[in-house]
């Protein structure tokens, strides 16, 4: 079965990587990445126009699941998978598109059936994590092509990256010389469903009256995980509320929705709300748990995100805030570079160290001395926002109703102009068109990445060849049978005590050893070649692995013909 084309006849066929790790916050820790690969997959189906859905999974129950969700999304046509491991596995796909940034496995795997068999295209989410900084060396070395692309987020994540390649290349260059080229970097935001988020009176009003808000107070929001060393540090915020809660006749509330990583989070937030700042009242929401918990967004007057950490590289929430109709106030940082602009809330400038001064705790975050959150955190510790800024923001929108509406208004609309999947979606499969006529344009000048074996996954019949006395070798060789017992039930019985189906994997299946076994049993002395003509049904790769199966247990005998 093949992949077959999109609609849409400049698209390329694209196969969508699925583990239900980077697709479900329902079924395992809700987290940004997790909602965003839900969000894009939801997006792909209701805007790309495909006639089926096409998934490369690693397994056959990866492959269920990829049909399952699909469906639980709502798409009802046809879905089609691909083992990744097996032979031929991209079919006619000219596109394998992965949920992450790093493509070296992916293009080792694409190495034995030659580099252009496709294009792989990846997307960056976090790129602080020691994992994601190692993966984009390894491409540098790994069989990563010029159609291949890393989908940057954000300018400033591709800034990032790009350093990271020139790093890399300084490196590669100093001890190798010649350099390969690179995978493409554009720049594509995440996508949301805007209708998602349309302002709702009615929830409005019932989680006002929940949380016991007055109709002329004020509800400042954040929506995100809440974790002090891997997403923001909250005492700054809370400094800068209580500054401008000083300076309105509002009565101020600050709304926390998400749950909170640790107890040691659960202790700043509310501890920290409670000392610094005593003039604004404290809520917090976990939003996993409840049922109307999309309405907490139109509880709100005004969405911050003050974030101070590198593990954000886009962003979504403010988008989604846009969405919902809240002024945004949001550190001047990373995507958020791209997502807000002045009409629609503020960012507040920050002031990250001395470029240089961090070498040490890079090194103790690459040799796993220190944690990913020990890594975050000191660099958090090292990043400050400008607190009287945020003050003086707050401040005036507090004390501005129409600044509000205005500035709501004109988020909502960016957000349904730039960032609804919609309009996202075609930038997608836009990117995946010019990366298959990259690989096209090769095919077209003669030039070919051929079939090779990937250096970092050799065959281990060739790679461990000096470890026994000699390679089997059968051609031109006679077999005799140790035992005239049934051939079935010998090699069933052998298979369960020696409990072969716990490994889950096997040279062969059980009937393939039993016929060799009685094939050679009704001819006394079977030849290798008399076999060949033989066992039906089996090449001589399977073969060969039968007959070195039954010596192993010494079902047969080998001999000179």
């Amino acid at each position: 079965m093949s992949f077959r084309k999109s609609a849409n006849s400049a698209t390329p066929d694209v196969a969508i990587y699925f583990h239900n790790d980077g697709f479900d916050p329902k079924k395992n820790t809700l987290n940004g990445r997790r909602i965003a690969g839900e969000s894009f997959l939801r997006g792909y189906i209701q805007h790309a126009g495909v006639d089926r859905l096409c998934g490369a999974v690693d397994n056959k129950t990866q492959g269920d699941g990829f049909r399952e969700f699909a469906k639980s999304l709502g798409y009802d046509g046809e879905v089609v998978t691909r083992i990744l491991s097996r032979p031929g596995l991209a079919g006619d796909a000219s596109v394998l598109n992965m949920p992450g940034p790093n493509l070296s496995e992916q293009a080792w795997r694409r190495h034995h059936l030659g580099g252009q068999a496709f294009s792989i295209c990846g997307i960056t989410h976090t790129t602080a994590t020691k994992r994601v900084m190692q993966g984009i060396f390894d491409m540098r070395s790994a069989p990563v092509l010029e159609w291949d692309g890393v989908i940057c987020t954000s300018n400033a994540v591709k800034a990032s990256v790009d350093y990271q390649f020139d790093q890399a290349d300084q490196f590669l260059k100093q001890r190798f010389g010649k350099l390969p080229a690179r995978p493409q970097t554009p720049v594509i935001p995440l996508g949301i469903h805007t209708k998602d988020f349309a302002r709702d009176e009615n929830a409005r009003k019932s989680w006002r009256e929940r949380l016991n808000v007055g109709p002329d107070e004020i509800v400042v929001l954040t929506m995100s995980r809440l974790n002090s060393f891997g997403k923001f540090d909250p005492l700054p915020l809370f400094q800068a509320l209580e500054i401008a809660a000083g300076n309105t006749t509002h009565k101020i509330h600050f709304l926390a929705v998400g749950p909170y990583s640790d107890n040691v989070t659960r202790r700043v937030f509310e501890n920290g709300a409670r000392k610094l700042a005593p003039s604004v009242k404290y809520h917090h929401v976990d939003g996993t748990k409840e049922p109307m918990a999309m309405g907490l967004w139109s509880a709100g007057d005004v969405f911050t995100h003050p974030v101070d950490n590198i593990q954000e590289t886009f962003g979504l929430a403010p988008v989604e805030a846009m969405a919902a109709g809240l002024p945004v106030v949001v550190s001047d940082w990373d995507g958020f570079k791209d997502t807000i602009t002045p009409d629609v809330g503020a960012r507040i400038s920050t002031y990250g160290p001395k470029q240089g001064s961090m070498r040490i705790e890079a090194l103790r975050h690459f040799m796993g001395t220190d944690s990913y959150a020990q890594y975050m955190g000191q660099v958090s510790f090292q990043t400050y926002i400008d607190v009287a800024q945020m003050a003086g923001v707050f401040a005036q929108l507090f004390n501005d109703p129409a600044l509000r509406q205005k500035m709501g208004t004109a988020g909502r609309k960016r957000a349904q102009m730039i960032y609804d999947w919609k309009n996202v979606i075609p930038q997608y499969q836009a990117f995946w068109a010019e990366l298959d006529a990259r690989r096209v344009h090769q095919l077209n000048e003669n030039f070919t990445y051929k079939p090779q074996t990937a250096p970092v996954a050799l065959d281990p019949s060739t790679l461990f060849a000096s470890y026994p006395s000699d390679v089997a070798e059968f051609g031109g060789r006679g077999f005799c049978a140790n035992t005239s017992d049934n051939a079935k039930e010998t090699v069933l019985d052998l298979v369960r005590l020696r409990e072969i189906p716990a490994l889950k994997r096997a040279s062969s299946k059980a009937d393939n050893y039993a016929a060799v076994l009685e094939y050679i049993q009704n001819n006394k002395r079977a030849s290798y070649e008399s076999l060949q003509r033989g066992v039906f049904d089996m090449d001589d790769a399977v073969l060969d692995k039968c007959l070195i199966w039954l010596l192993k247990y010494n079902l047969i005998s080998i001999g000179k013909d």
